[in-house]
């Protein structure tokens, strides 16, 4: 009887997990979004996440902003693809971007640069 009591307490416990997975796996879309803001005794700090893919398509951007007593640093990076089948005329494309900009009592550095493909 105990062993039977488990089997249905575990079968119970578990079934959310597997009916969850089956819907993840199922969807034809998915998303991340997060943000994070901090203040301190030494400056503060921005961050700035967000991806999502479906519809044929898939996007990541970041971006990172730190301001106080060591300096001023911002990131910023994108990243995108296309199978193309939302467009009449055009092929899949892919693409990336990033910047960076840090000013500190050491000096001042900048730097960027970006990659594109496409099929036409």
């Amino acid at each position: 009887m105990r062993n039977l009591v488990r089997l249905v307490a575990a079968t119970a416990l578990s079934l959310p997990v597997v009916v969850g997975a089956a819907g993840l796996a199922s969807a034809e879309s998915a998303g991340y979004h997060g943000d994070h803001v901090g203040v301190g005794p030494l400056g503060f700090h921005v961050d700035y996440t967000d991806a999502h893919s479906g519809d044929g398509e898939a996007f990541y951007h970041n971006e990172h902003l730190y301001a106080g007593d060591l300096g001023f640093h911002y990131h910023h990076i994108a990243s995108f693809a296309d199978d193309g089948s939302d467009h009449h005329d055009d092929g899949a494309e892919a693409g990336h971007a990033h910047e960076s900009v840090d000013v500190h009592p050491l000096g001042f550095a900048y730097d960027s640069g970006a990659s594109y493909a496409e099929n036409d």
